[in-house]
């Protein structure tokens, strides 16, 4: 992230009140800023780094962070561990109670305390602003006075490499589809994905109905939590709503050299993810294999196998060093990878 360019807190979190206590109404018009949210740290190198924080508000923040570590990082495992001591975490985070004035920048240390990894250890830290104080009198001993009101919340991502970190992206055929793994120790970003056809064609019908699954998919995510799938459409009239559900309820019609959009995508060391390409069809993003790094633009071509079947492994621009780029010239040509 550039220099000077700060985030401001979007996560909301929920508040529940407590039988004993009754919370005031306090207008919402705070707003606290964050230098960045991703940190990476090298456990041989680099084992420590700064969030800073910064209160943009008029009112005084009362900070909480909470370290968690991330087990099975990017797999329907994926689940958060609290752990109290830092060194059975592996993760030092201080300090984890911030007073934050108006106008007041805090840095919150975080340090690597695990120097022999083989593979990354994921972590997010919760940061997390508060306002009030208690208000009440000698004879409200029940703590009926307490005014707070819980703003919104930064979930920051801390990946700890190995000595030797490899990101090690491979492409692989499975049919219609792409199979990207992910063969190395270490994590990697996919983003600003797009799927093309051939010049003068349009996308295959495999990859147009894999869109609209994924689509529905999303949307279903998005409705079992109680949430649009697009945040846009939280302000739709319920008229433009059931307008948008008639549009997507049919496959989606693609123009002739028409490209389609794919999500991003964060493969931790171990991770798969498929996606949609026919044979003919071309995969591109921009790929980052760590905070500090620019976006490299990465292109994938899959071929079909020697057999004339289409499960092979004999896909070019698999996004290994340039230097090592090999053109596909017949599908015995193993993937070298193209930037």
């Amino acid at each position: 992230m550039a220099s000077g360019a700060w985030l401001l807190a979007a996560r909301p979190l929920a508040c529940a009140a407590g039988a004993a206590m009754a919370f005031a109404s306090i207008p919402a018009s705070a707003q606290m800023a964050i230098d960045r949210l991703w940190v990476d740290l090298d456990s041989a190198k680099v084992a420590r780094s700064d969030l800073v924080i910064r209160n943009e508000s008029k009112d005084r923040y009362y900070v909480t962070v909470t370290p968690s570590e991330v087990i099975d990082p990017g797999t329907p495992q994926e689940r958060r561990v609290q752990e109290t001591d830092p060194q059975k975490l592996g993760l030092l985070v201080t300090p984890s109670r911030i007073i934050l004035d108006p106008g007041q920048l805090r840095a919150i240390r975080v340090v690597s305390l695990d120097s022999n990894l083989t593979k990354d250890r994921i972590y997010r830290i919760s940061i997390t602003p508060q306002i009030g104080e208690l208000t009440a009198t000698p004879s409200d001993t029940q703590g009926h006075g307490l005014a707070i009101k819980m703003l919104t919340a930064f979930d920051a991502l801390v990946s700890v490499r190995p000595g030797n970190p490899v990101e090690n992206l491979v492409a692989t055929r499975q049919g219609a589809n792409l199979v990207l793994s992910n063969s190395g120790n270490s994590n990697l970003l996919l983003l600003d994905g797009k799927v093309c056809p051939a010049a003068g064609t349009t996308l295959a019908e495999s990859t147009q109905q894999f869109l609209l699954d994924e689509q529905k998919a999303a949307e279903a995510a998005a409705k079992e939590q109680g949430a649009p799938a697009n945040p846009a459409d939280a302000n739709k009239s319920p008229e433009a709503k059931l307008a948008d559900a008639a549009a997507t309820a049919a496959a989606p019609t693609f123009k002739p050299d028409e490209c389609a959009k794919l999500p991003g995508r964060r493969l931790y060391a171990g991770n798969s993810w498929t996606v949609p390409e026919a044979v003919g069809e071309t995969l591109t993003f921009n790929r980052r294999d760590s905070a500090a790094e620019d976006l490299k633009p990465i292109t994938i071509r899959c071929g079909s196998g020697t057999d004339g079947k289409t499960d092979s492994k004999f896909c070019a621009g698999a996004g290994l060093d340039a230097a090592k780029a090999t053109p596909v010239t017949s599908p015995n040509d193993q993937a070298k990878g193209e930037m």
